[in-house]
């Protein structure tokens, strides 16, 4: 008789364990799960593609300013993209229901002070640029080593087109920033270029 309670007990337990089991292995398997770490990282990110938003508006005023419209046309609809971006991770974690993380905050905000570059080449405002798209590249990379550690496929999936996007950026602002340092060392203007960026890539 003891030793019948105590096996049945013991197969109590066994059946408790098997249960917290299968419900945390239903858990890690449910395409919504993702850890608060990585939440907070995507969370972070989207406020960096906003305070980008907000970098290609200053470039865009700043260019209207200097009478260049065609810079400040472009500027204004890539403002508009890095935008799109950050909706785009909002939006993503709506679906894994981590809504509770979606927040704007201040912290990743920076100070584009655009009467800086009044008296420097405007190549120095595009370097800009393409030093901001380089650092953003590099949160990309991070959030992807993340995703990879904690076997995360939705969310690595999920990076895989910011990415992409990352590349087209990277090489569209560098192609300007080359344009523009090559008129300057030549005494080119670069009002002359500035009519043709209606035709570039974003």
């Amino acid at each position: 008789m003891y030793y019948t309670k105590l096996i049945n007990g013991f197969l109590s337990i066994v059946l408790i364990i098997a249960s917290t089991l299968h419900q945390t292995t239903a858990f890690e398997m449910s395409a919504r799960a993702i850890s608060p770490r990585l939440a907070t990282l995507l969370v972070n990110q989207a406020n960096r593609e906003l305070d980008a938003s907000r970098m290609y508006l200053s470039m865009d005023l700043w260019f209207r300013y200097h009478d260049y419209p065609g810079s400040a046309t472009w500027c204004q609809t890539h403002s508009q993209e890095e935008r799109e971006h950050a909706m785009k991770i909002f939006g993503h974690l709506a679906l894994r229901k981590t809504e509770q993380h979606c927040a704007i905050s201040k912290d990743v905000l920076s100070d584009w002070k655009m009467d800086d570059f009044n008296e420097k080449k405007i190549s120095s405002v595009w370097e800009m640029a393409l030093n901001q798209e380089q650092a953003n590249s590099q949160e990309f990379f991070k959030m992807c080593k993340v995703a990879d550690e904690e076997d995360d496929f939705v969310t690595r999936e999920f990076l895989n087109w910011f990415l992409n996007e990352q590349l087209m950026e990277e090489n569209a602002v560098s192609e300007v920033h080359a344009k523009a340092i090559k008129l300057e060392r030549t005494g080119g203007l670069y009002a002359a270029m500035d009519d043709d960026f209606t035709k570039m890539d974003h």
